[in-house]
């Protein structure tokens, strides 16, 4: 089994008010579904100004406990028609939506994990799941350009 060591730590900063703002104005979507709480995303948004005060303190507070609250991992289980007769039960696949808060920690979480794992350089450059910019396409296009480049210089790639 191989052990790496390291010495780079990941730790949670605090948020400011205004920097929490800025990353939650950008990232929250106008949506008017809405989980658990009822509270459509949208509206949050619109009344973001009024309470990042609280939220800023919540989502510090659950970076310095290291706790996520339990009743923030309730959702909301929504049938999502795929395709075919609409009367039939199998042509539905659950979807979870979760509350709007619960949204605000895991974009919160999310970037400040992009940054550490962007700033110690982590990812390599063929990790295309989970980074902004990349996507199941981008790896397909770099997947079916090694095919080919293997080809061209006479080897036999597998996959």
């Amino acid at each position: 089994m191989l052990c790496m060591h390291s010495s780079v730590v990941f730790l949670l900063c605090p948020y400011t008010e205004l920097e929490l703002y800025n990353l939650l104005i950008g990232r929250l979507k106008n949506k008017t579904s809405s989980g658990y709480d009822e509270v459509p995303g949208y509206l949050v948004k619109r009344v973001m100004a009024c309470i990042i005060t609280p939220i800023t303190f919540l989502v510090n507070l659950s970076f310095c406990t290291g706790l996520f609250p339990s009743i923030l991992k309730v959702g909301k289980i929504t049938p999502l028609f795929k395709k075919n007769d609409s009367r039939d039960i199998s042509n539905y696949r659950p979807v979870t939506v979760p509350m709007s808060l619960s949204k605000i920690f895991e974009y919160a979480f999310l970037n400040r994990l992009n940054c550490f794992l962007k700033e110690n350089s982590i990812l390599t450059g063929n990790q295309h799941g989970f980074v902004n910019g990349k996507s199941t396409t981008t790896a397909i296009v770099s997947f079916y350009h090694n095919i080919v480049r293997c080809i061209e210089a006479g080897e036999c790639p597998i996959g």
